[in-house]
């Protein structure tokens, strides 16, 4: 009974989240709109971004949402952006160091799928005396 009574407890803290989530969100949104509406340039809404706490990661989504661009035009004007331009600075390393394990990693998965439809060829003739 106690665990029942601890996840009413969890469920109800999840829908307060939610809804605190919720209200942040439409309070963002409005205030972007304002800032639309009042003209503000790209950066100064990229400040608004940064000064609400948004994460690169995020201003990336809003910027791609806002202006309707590609992600890789979005990530270069979030990164090129007075605010964002120190985050990204100090995170190029370890994006590049990602981006190089990645792409390591497709290589060993399309060896790894080579080497299995091959191994799916020899298979059928393993048993037969050559």
């Amino acid at each position: 009974m106690t665990g029942s009574l601890d996840n009413h407890v969890l469920l109800e803290k999840i829908d307060v989240m939610i809804s605190v989530v919720r209200t942040m969100k439409i309070n963002l949104d409005n205030d972007l709109k304002v800032l639309i509406d009042e003209g503000e340039s790209q950066e100064d809404i990229l400040d608004f971004l940064f000064s609400k706490g948004l994460a690169i990661t995020d201003a990336i989504v809003v910027v791609r949402s806002l202006y309707c661009i590609s992600l890789n035009e979005a990530k270069n004007v979030v990164a090129t952006s007075r605010c964002w331009g120190g985050v990204h600075r100090e995170n190029k390393n370890l994006h590049d160091a990602s981006q190089e394990i990645a792409e390591a990693v497709e290589r060993v998965t399309a060896v790894s799928k080579e080497n299995m439809n091959a191994l799916n060829v020899i298979a059928p003739y393993k048993h037969m005396d050559m």
